[in-house]
Parts: structure tokens; sequence; C-alpha cells
């Protein structure tokens, strides 16, 4: 998954789903810095989602690095 892809998934409600190496490799901090930006641009609602999914996906990817399954 794309960052834009990423974003694209928050603005309509979606989950992101990406793999460990995706997320690694820029995707959480591409989200991060769009929340920032949606922030800036009083569009708080996509912000809190885009963080909920930085928290989600964060979670995730640490449970699965301790040798746990994803759902």
């Amino acid at each position: 998954m794309t960052i834009q892809e990423a974003i694209d998934a928050i603005r309509q409600g979606k989950f992101v789903e990406c793999t460990a190496d995706e997320w690694n490799a820029g995707l959480r901090t591409g989200l991060q810095d769009q929340a920032g930006k949606w922030i800036d641009q009083g569009q708080d609602p996509y912000a809190i989602l885009a963080l909920e999914e930085v928290k989600r996906l964060d979670g995730k990817f640490e449970f699965m690095a301790m040798g746990g399954t994803p759902e």
C-alpha cells in the first residue's frame, strides 16, 4: 500500500491494510505527517482517524514481531 492509498482509505473511513514492511518503510511516518496537515487544515476528524490507525497498526505489528498471528 502506498501513502496515498492509505490517505484515501482514511478519507473513505476504511482501515489501512498493509504489510509490516510497508508500515516500517514509511507508511507510518506518512500517515503521521498527513494527520498534522489535516489538523492544520481544520480537518480534525480525518486526523483522529489517521492517528487511531497509527495506534492500531503499531499494536498489530508489535504483536506480530513478538510471535503472534493477526486475525
